[in-house]
């Protein structure tokens, strides 16, 4: 999503580019991802799950948050807590379709993601 929002102009304008290709294979990765969760048995087996429409729906929130953060928010910058909010609306999609051992591997990795940002980087002293 940062880097969504960093390069912001040309997804505002791509009409102008040749990056459609890009969106298409963007798209296509998400669903790989997903089949290989469902093939791999994270998906609950008590709620159908179309890995079309999820997907799709994922992909829609990456694609879509920071224009929703200029738009609506009018945020000049894109800060870390925009961020968190913007996996928040992921999670919101996927969670609900997993089973309880694949939820802790997310909830797990989320918060390594967590610890990653928050240890300090190399000072200038270094």
């Amino acid at each position: 999503m940062e880097l969504t929002w960093q390069h912001r102009f040309l997804l505002r304008d791509r009409a102008q580019f040749d990056t459609d290709q890009q969106l298409f294979e963007d798209l296509e990765a998400i669903q790989a991802l997903l089949a290989r969760m469902q093939a791999e048995d994270y998906f609950r087996r008590d709620l159908p799950v179309d890995v079309s429409t999820l997907s799709r729906s994922l992909w829609i929130i990456t694609r879509y948050w920071m224009d929703h953060l200029r738009e609506l928010e009018g945020r000049v910058e894109v800060s870390r807590a925009d961020q968190e909010r913007g996996l928040q609306h992921h999670l919101a999609l996927l969670l609900p379709y997993l089973t309880v051992a694949a939820r802790r591997l997310f909830e797990n990795a989320v918060a390594r993601l967590d610890e990653a940002r928050a240890e300090p980087g190399p000072s200038a002293s270094d």
